[in-house]
């Protein structure tokens, strides 16, 4: 893109000396003293060259564990939004476990009595490699529960709430207006017994990666999946405020460039005087807690090493009308397979298209002859 005609390292450790509007996983970093700064042919590139951070956070959390359940008791219907306990499950019958004893708290609560979960599949004893981890579990009433085939309680996972669907194996609901679409496969099994089953296999985690942001506009460009959390009816590119995505692992965050510029950004500003850099998920959310102060006084932090370049753009070439650009060739898109020769024995050079009939540079008149 350019030459490089200054480059040095900006090394950042969020653990601590933070400002007051920055925390572990969100710092504002002061530049006015230093600021990163470039002339009017030229441009800022930063490139991410090292990431640490350790896993302080759980895989099923706040991002992915809430759902909605509702039940007719007379008239109107009733509705708890309910969540999974926030933990790190092994397997998905530790998650059908979790979610049997919560469903089974919401549906007690809608009927005003007593209701038994309990977990069909997975099976226990068995483990992602024996089984399709499709979750099922059973409501058992402590008298009538008055549903029907046709009027049975629904259980909604909407994707504004974020991806519960994706844990417990439902189908996503994306319009929050929607009240009557149930998530799961729900069965009467007889006047004190339903059961609940997931149309796909659940998992233990959504996160795959943790999404390194800046506040800069930037030439970067995103689908609007990675930048916003809600969910459209169209797939849209638009700019980002992504630098780089960053594997978890099960303990830590790392990633270590081992070849030039893998994540990178072109800032479209000549000056950066406060720049900040910030943790999030795929849809753009914060990263959750396990409590307000994690990220301010606890194991909440990251560390990382920005390269920033200094470019030098290829120089414009200035136009004038005074010039005519009689040189100028065809380009390809308009070419066609012109005689080598026009009439009066004028040779064509196959330059900018047709002058009434003749092929060559649009400077002939209808005889052929050239316009001075």
């Amino acid at each position: 893109m350019g030459t490089i005609v200054d480059s040095y390292n900006l090394f950042i450790n969020s653990e601590r000396s933070l400002s007051p509007e920055s925390k572990g996983d969100n710092i504002y970093l002061p530049l006015g003293q230093t600021p990163i700064t470039c002339g009017t042919d030229q441009t800022i590139r930063l490139t991410l060259q090292e990431f640490t951070m350790q896993k302080s956070w759980t895989n099923v959390n706040a991002n992915n564990n809430k759902f909605t359940v509702r039940g007719i008791v007379g008239n109107p219907v009733l509705e708890v939004n309910t969540e999974l306990t926030p933990n790190n499950y092994e397997e998905p019958i530790d998650v059908a476990t979790d979610f049997a004893s919560k469903l089974a708290t919401a549906l007690g609560t809608i009927k005003g009595v007593a209701v038994t979960g309990s977990v069909l599949t997975p099976t226990s004893g068995s483990t992602t490699s024996n089984s399709n981890s499709i979750i099922k579990v059973q409501m058992v009433y402590a008298s009538a529960h008055g549903y029907t085939t046709g009027s049975t309680p629904i259980v909604q996972f909407y994707t504004d709430l974020g991806m519960s669907y994706a844990i417990l194996g439902g189908k996503r609901v994306n319009d929050t207006a929607n009240t009557t679409t149930n998530s799961l496969k729900v069965v009467v099994v007889d006047t004190t017994t339903l059961t609940f089953e997931g149309y796909y296999n659940a998992q233990t985690a959504t996160d795959t990666h943790i999404y390194l942001r800046v506040n800069e506009q930037n030439t970067n460009i995103a689908t609007g999946s990675l930048n916003s959390e809600i969910n459209t009816s169209r797939t849209e590119m638009s700019s980002t405020k992504v630098l780089g995505i960053i594997p978890i692992d099960t303990d830590y965050v790392r990633y270590v460039a081992n070849t030039e510029m893998v994540f990178f950004i072109n800032i479209l500003a000549k000056q950066v005087a406060q720049l900040q850099v910030y943790l999030t998920n795929s849809l753009g959310q914060p990263i959750p807690t396990i409590d307000t102060n994690q990220d301010t006084l606890g194991n909440r932090n990251f560390t990382c090493v920005l390269r920033v370049d200094i470019l030098q753009l290829p120089m414009s070439v200035p136009h004038s009308l005074g010039n005519h650009n009689t040189e100028a060739t065809t380009q390809a898109r308009y070419s066609t397979a012109p005689s080598t020769v026009l009439r009066n024995g004028v040779p064509n050079y196959g330059k900018n298209g047709p002058q009434s009939g003749y092929y060559g540079d649009g400077f002939y008149n209808f005889q052929g002859k050239r316009i001075s």
